[in-house]
């Protein structure tokens, strides 16, 4: 399983401008796996074909916020189930 830092390094590298095939032989991954873990920047990056470096970084800073949040949830979900539970 890959941890949430490897996974926020590799959507700004994407979004920096490194390729698939190029982040999947640095994280020693699949490519597979990493276009599994960029999906959703992946696909707003196709919506606009002449999108800009500064766009690209935008998009990617978006998704590692996207993930801060979810690890946030987690993190308070699992606080409340101890706190329940003692």
């Amino acid at each position: 399983m890959i941890d949430n830092e490897t996974r926020r390094k590799i959507i700004i590298e994407y979004g920096a401008g490194e390729t698939v095939t190029a982040l999947a032989e640095k994280y020693k991954l699949s490519r597979t796996t990493i276009s599994k873990i960029l999906g959703s920047v992946k696909t707003e990056q196709k919506l606009s074909n002449n999108c800009t470096k500064t766009e690209r970084v935008g998009v990617a800073i978006g998704r590692v916020k996207e993930i801060d949040e979810q690890d946030n949830k987690e993190l308070a979900r699992k606080t409340v189930n101890a706190i329940m539970s003692s």
